[in-house]
Formats: structure tokens, sequence, C-alpha cells
């Protein structure tokens, strides 16, 4: 499935909605918010090592670190 950046905004603006109606404590509300950002910056970090650290190695022995991380 690939969204228009409109259509990707859209959505996501929905879903914002959907949740801030369905959840009436503020306080979980922002429980959730804290579970996304760190969902995403999670997801960022692993594609980020994944295209910067694995090319050319095993993938999952982190042999390239040295790349990105001088130890």
């Amino acid at each position: 499935m690939c969204l228009s950046p409109c259509e990707l905004v859209n959505m996501i603006s929905v879903i914002t909605c959907a949740i801030a109606n369905c959840v009436e404590d503020e306080d979980q509300i922002e429980v959730l918010a804290t579970v996304f950002t760190t969902l995403g910056d999670s997801l960022a970090t692993y594609i980020t090592y994944k295209q910067n650290c694995c090319e050319g190695g095993d993938s999952q022995s982190g042999d390239n670190v040295e790349s990105i991380l001088p130890l």
C-alpha cells in the first residue's frame, strides 16, 4: 500500500481523532503519545542502523558498527 503524502497525513489525523474520542483520560492519551513516539524513534534507529552498519556484512553481527560509532 502506497499512500500519497496527503493521504498519509489524513490517515494519521483520523487515527488521532479516533484515539482521542475513545480514550477519555488525558493521562492515558499522554502515555499513548509517548509509546507511539518511542515506537517511531525505535523504528528510525533500526532502519538507520540497518542502512549504515549492515551493508556488506552480517546484519545480525554488528560487524560494521565502527562505521558510525568510532570505538
